[in-house]
């Protein structure tokens, strides 16, 4: 009967190891990053919108405009790198600088786009990452910034 006693009691502690050791892991996992819809996500303050918010569209061929597609940038939400403000830049042209969830719209000149998007000087980290796309005259696109449960920073293409 002791023996029994002792191996119960030796199964006890195994199982909370297995817990102890499972809680960092579902911490960490639930700390990743929720995407916002872009209709529920606040709007990027006029302060912290940098460049591309002029509509240039086309001028009827005389010449003067150009011809812009739409690009709309949201940041999720969530507890990972919450303290921490992003920049976006396009075309190597600081667009805007991120908080979690708010989202901006840009009017980029039609062809070849470079994003990319890093943390603002401080205590976040140092990497930034960016993406390419071809934006055609009048084209919507949408993008999203996250950051998941290993504190890298991502920039994807969303619908």
């Amino acid at each position: 009967m002791i023996a029994f006693g002792v191996e119960r009691k030796q199964q006890g502690n195994s199982m909370i190891s297995r817990i102890a050791l499972m809680v960092p892991f579902f911490a960490v996992a639930a700390c990743a990053t929720t995407p916002v819809p872009v209709e529920r996500a606040q709007a990027v303050p006029a302060d912290r919108l940098l460049a591309f918010q002029a509509d240039n569209t086309k001028s009827g061929g005389s010449g003067g405009g150009v011809d812009v597609g739409n690009i709309t940038v949201t940041r999720d939400k969530g507890m990972t790198a919450s303290g921490c403000t992003y920049e976006l830049s396009i075309n190597s042209t600081k667009a805007a600088v991120y908080r979690p969830g708010e989202t901006a719209t840009f009017s980029v000149p039609a062809g070849d786009v470079l994003l990319g998007v890093g943390p603002t000087p401080g205590v976040c980290g140092s990497s930034a990452v960016n993406v390419e796309t071809t934006l055609k005259a009048e084209e919507k696109k949408r993008f999203n910034i996250s950051v998941d449960q290993t504190m890298a920073l991502r920039l994807q293409r969303s619908e």
